[in-house]
């Protein structure tokens, strides 16, 4: 069966409708999605300071890398089945973290899920090392993998009603295949997994349980990472003995964490200004007036961030 069924102009306009169908279900018009053609990856530009909510809120932006994509098309322009499903695979991910950062963060009665997300990012935010070295384990990337996911296959079973090349597509193989390749660390997990279904329920269990395992590597990153090159957090981190003891001898992720929110929420609470889901569990000096002023961020209308049946698209 032939694996070209797309040109790369197809994907790129297929991959455009997309995004902005889900940005108006999200009712985040304003966010803009633009092509990388000399990476791969996806990235969600957004400012935490200026969250979606508070004055001065700054826009989110996406890149979506399509070097493979541009590079590996044939003669007459046509790409491979597994570079459109990857194409649109990184904008589903994308999109899942706009909507944690628009909506998810800004709900107090958000799900174990999505607080588990929030307080990942909020160590990330405050020490970039513990982001490098927790991305596999990260519970917002887990989140935004299994939406990639769900989200990918129901599109194209969806869009395999007016158009059959959507039809002759194994999205399953080629999404397993991908995950496979690149979560080393879940690979017994992954070979077990015979179809997306299966893997979506690995990735959200996943989400919440990894940190009760997986700890940031402090003393291997000091190590590693020159003093000049280490971030002001980090360096923060290092210079307070009592706290780094309590991180190494911590009997989990989980308490790691607890310890990391609790003391960013009481020197830093800046960094929780649009994480409205778990502010409250860790920065106990909001009540102030100034306090209140830097961090008045608006409650986000409850929307859920994927749509089933027609409204997929």
């Amino acid at each position: 069966m032939d694996d070209n069924h797309f040109s790369v102009n197809e994907t790129l306009d297929l991959v455009t409708f997309l995004f902005r169908s889900r940005m108006r279900y999200f009712g985040r018009n304003e966010v803009s999605m633009h092509f990388a053609s000399t990476e791969n990856d996806g990235y969600t530009l957004y400012d935490n300071f200026h969250p979606v909510g508070s004055i001065g809120y700054k826009p989110i932006s996406v890149i979506i890398g399509v070097c493979d994509l541009v590079c590996n098309k044939s003669g007459d322009d046509f790409v491979s089945d597994s570079d459109v499903v990857d194409t649109v695979f990184k904008m589903y991910h994308e999109c899942m973290h706009v909507w944690q950062y628009s909506v998810g963060y800004r709900r107090k009665d958000a799900s174990d899920a999505v607080k588990c997300a929030a307080r990942n990012y909020v160590i990330g935010s405050f020490i970039p090392e513990y982001r490098k070295s927790a991305y596999l384990y990260d519970a917002s990337e887990l989140s935004a993998d299994a939406y990639a996911m769900e989200q990918t296959k129901r599109c194209f079973e969806a869009l395999s009603m007016s158009d059959s090349r959507f039809s002759d597509i194994d999205v399953d193989s080629i999404i397993l295949a991908r995950e496979r390749g690149r979560r080393k660390n879940m690979t017994c997990v992954l070979d077990r997994c015979e179809s997306i279904d299966d893997a979506v329920a690995v990735y959200k269990l996943s989400a919440v349980s990894f940190q009760y395992r997986h700890k940031f590597p402090i003393q291997q990153i000091e190590d590693i990472v020159p003093e000049k090159q280490r971030s002001k957090g980090f360096k923060e981190i290092l210079r307070n003995e009592k706290l780094c003891d309590s991180l190494l001898n911590s009997s989990s992720g989980l308490e790691e964490t607890e310890l990391l929110c609790h003391y960013i929420g009481e020197h830093h609470p800046e960094h929780f200004r649009g994480l409205l889901c778990i502010r409250d569990e860790y920065c106990h000096g909001a009540g102030s007036k100034a306090m209140s002023k830097l961090l008045r961020v608006t409650e986000a209308e409850p929307v859920e961030p994927g749509p089933d049946g027609p409204e997929i698209l």
